[in-house]
């Protein structure tokens, strides 16, 4: 997003609008083209370079015609199109040549609710994921320990490109897995703390029999009994990327995890903990299951809308077609601005802008 003077008077058409399908039409990358958003209110953003907007008129719905153009269909489509192509970008005339089955409103809006009550599911567990913290309600009873008086710590083995060889065992590195060799040099299961890197201090459990690189910490010695799934738990709860250095690369020493101090109930009380914590994993992860089945459920739904066009329409559909009846296509300041419109049911004119308030 890049901001200029509000003094700069954009057209209405340009300002993005409820309803509008935000398309990527150009991009180093071909898996960001034909990416399409559908915008839920009026903006305060103007479209600019490398970005495209189609309205649909009262023969489509947009969140239909949004999830037409999410399908496994379109991106084949657009992976043929622009395959080859030094520039990856969508033409006019590209898109104008993709067909998809348009069935009467009343069955479009029957699919709509159908994928909104499902996509509901999916936000509704993400919410869940992604706001999941793993926390211990700490007794003041507790007895508080340093952790160098609980476990010695030491760095990983350096694991070089040309030593790695594709196996069956984990290799943990500054952030959790990040392959799997065909050796291993930890026969039991330890916790290894990110040491360099972004995610420097980041925790994890790991599996019997892996590999941990120079960029991780792993507890190599326990002074104390302790649960070390307890422990794991504990150290996410001190947030350890706090302490690390910043400047340069950041990185976490030794010496500041061994210097802070958790609690340290009895192994009774770390057990019991632990298993809560299991549990609410569990329903966690259940969440992440749940949205891949709704994920599928809206790819099963839209695809049955499709049928085999290769053996003629589904009875009762339509076959319509992406055309890009454009007025104009104007560049604005070196940036394309692109406006688009589904088949010749509302004309859009672009006028060209001086600049973009917002561009995207």
């Amino acid at each position: 997003i890049k901001r200029i003077s509000k003094s700069v008077k954009v057209k209405d058409e340009q300002w993005l609008k409820k309803d509008d399908l935000f398309m990527c039409i150009a991009s180093g990358s071909k898996d960001h083209i034909g990416k399409t958003h559908l915008v839920q209110e009026d903006l305060d953003y103007a479209f600019g370079g490398f970005m495209g907007v189609l309205r649909a008129n009262q023969r489509v719905l947009p969140y239909f015609l949004k999830s037409i153009l999410q399908t496994q269909n379109f991106n084949l489509f657009l992976r043929e199109a622009i395959y080859g192509a030094n520039i990856n970008n969508i033409k006019k005339e590209t898109l104008n040549q993709f067909k998809f089955p348009l069935p009467p409103i009343e069955v479009q809006q029957q699919i709509v609710d159908e994928l909104e009550g499902y996509q509901k599911i999916i936000d509704g567990c993400r919410q869940v994921v992604e706001n999941y913290k793993p926390t211990i309600d700490i007794d003041p009873s507790w007895e508080m320990m340093e952790l160098k008086d609980i476990i010695k710590l030491s760095s990983g083995q350096g694991l070089i490109q040309k030593d790695f060889k594709e196996g069956e065992y984990e290799v943990y590195g500054g952030n959790g897995v990040t392959g799997y060799h065909n050796e291993y040099f930890l026969s039991d299961r330890t916790v290894v703390i990110g040491r360099v890197g972004a995610y420097c201090g980041s925790v994890h459990l790991t599996s019997e029999k892996c590999w941990i690189t120079d960029n991780g910490l792993f507890v190599k010695e326990l002074l104390h009994p302790v649960n070390l799934e307890y422990l794991a738990l504990v150290l996410k709860n001190l947030n350890l990327n706090q302490y690390a250095k910043v400047g340069g690369q950041p990185s976490i020493s030794q010496g500041e995890v061994l210097r802070l101090s958790i609690p340290f109930p009895k192994m009774e009380t770390q057990n019991e903990l632990v298993m809560k914590a299991n549990h609410i994993s569990d329903l966690v992860q259940q969440n992440n299951e749940l949205i891949e089945i709704y994920t599928q459920k809206i790819q099963d739904r839209i695809s049955k809308v499709w049928g085999d066009l290769r053996f003629g329409k589904p009875q009762g559909v339509s076959i319509a077609f992406i055309d890009l009846e454009c007025r104009s296509v104007f560049f604005g300041r070196g940036c394309l601005s692109l406006s688009l419109c589904t088949p010749k049911y509302e004309n859009i004119n672009p006028h060209k802008t001086e600049g973009f308030l917002m561009q995207i």
